[in-house]
């Protein structure tokens, strides 16, 4: 039993040390639609790797809804698609280095994606083979939470984007507009690098047969998907370890 203590020990240690060793410092400004985010520096977010008191619980419950990804849509036939109802194919992700197949979908949709709810209309097209993918995902506001709005979570998504941040990709991205979140290659992440071992489905279908007498002209999608690189930043966060330092400051909703 000592044995196990002094593994857990080393292990948290580990982690800590590893928040501790991000260097915050002056980045450049992110422009969010027309307003533009200051930057944060080490006097108002800080590099702590402890999770903030600021919403404890709710940062808690963000941390577990990161971990899932469920979704439903309906369409049906309109004048900017034509005949062909907008939904149809399947995709396969089994993180962001595996992928197969296709699919488009353009409708209305409920989801829970991650820490980010809400109902809106969309339109979806992932398609993918191996570590390659495209990826073109276009959702208008709708009734969304706080993190799936772009303007009231500006200055969470500019700290994601702007100090944790990867290689010109944000760590965390909720917000899906079409602009910058697009994957063509094995190393991109649409979802934000913090998610890369996203695992999940897309599944489209019309309702019916169509061009046939059978066609309702309608169609159904269906998504689910669960991320296993979130299951330890949710685990670390009970015990007050900010391991992905995406917990909600209160600098995030001044």
């Amino acid at each position: 039993m000592n044995k196990v203590w002094v593994c857990a020990a080393v292990v948290l240690s580990a982690c800590v040390a590893s928040g501790q060793a991000y260097g915050y410092g002056d980045r450049n400004p992110l422009l969010t639609g027309d307003a533009q985010v200051a930057v944060y520096t080490n006097n108002t977010t800080g590099g702590t790797p402890w999770t903030p008191r600021f919403h404890w619980f709710s940062n808690r419950m963000a941390d577990f809804c990161d971990i899932f990804h469920l979704g439903v849509g309906v369409t049906h036939e309109n004048p900017v698609t034509g005949p062909l109802t907008p939904s149809f194919g399947a995709h396969l992700q089994v993180t962001d280095y595996g992928h197969l197949g296709y699919v488009l979908f353009g409708g209305a949709v409920a989801e829970w994606e991650g820490r980010g709810f809400g109902a809106y209309s969309e339109i979806r097209k992932i398609s993918g083979f191996g570590p390659w993918k495209n990826w073109d995902v276009r959702q208008s506001p709708g009734a969304v939470n706080f993190y799936k709005d772009p303007e009231r979570s500006r200055r969470w998504m500019a700290r994601m984007y702007n100090e944790e941040g990867f290689s010109g990709e944000s760590a965390h991205l909720v917000v899906h507009s079409g602009d910058g979140d697009r994957g063509h290659t094995w190393e991109d992440h649409p979802r934000g690098w913090h998610n890369y071992a996203y695992t999940g489905f897309d599944l489209a279908l019309p309702i019916g047969i169509p061009y046939t007498p059978i066609d309702s002209h309608l169609g159904i999608a269906l998504r689910f998907g669960v991320d296993t690189s979130q299951v330890f930043d949710f685990i670390l966060g009970i015990v007050g370890i900010d391991f992905w330092h995406d917990d909600l400051r209160e600098a995030d909703v001044r």
